[in-house]
């Protein structure tokens, strides 16, 4: 997505949920979208990634964030062409990710779940949270 970005003459900022509070993130952030980001967060690292997501966003602002459901962690081959990249991947349980959200001080979090193929067969979890 990064290069798309860039083909496009469009602003990219590389960084890592550990050290997004040091980004040099735009000051007017309207939202804060995670399609399918978070869930390379190891779960011990969640709260505080939570917190600096919080923080970065202003008093009404939306995030919005996909993960996959399970239990535990793994490190799940990623389809590629020399078929030997492995990625991080945490799963996550919809009570836990929903508690955590409502620790944060995040409200009005609405959610759904989906089952997806893509790829292999997996359920996702979809939220919305209002700071």
């Amino acid at each position: 997505m990064r290069n798309f970005c860039k083909q496009k003459d469009l602003q990219t900022i590389d960084g890592s949920f550990e050290k997004l509070l040091s980004l040099d993130l735009p000051e007017n952030i309207g939202g804060i979208w995670c399609a399918a980001s978070l869930l390379h967060v190891p779960m011990k690292e969640l709260n505080q990634t939570f917190a600096s997501i919080y923080a970065l966003l202003p008093s009404d602002a939306p995030f919005y964030f996909t993960v996959r459901l399970g239990e535990g962690a793994k490190w799940d081959k990623y389809d590629d062409q020399s078929d030997n990249a492995a990625r991080f991947i945490q799963l996550f349980s919809e009570n836990d990710l929903l508690n955590r959200l409502q620790e944060q001080k995040f409200r009005n979090i609405e959610y759904w779940v989906e089952n997806s193929t893509w790829g292999r067969p997996s359920q996702w979890l979809s939220l919305v949270a209002v700071k």
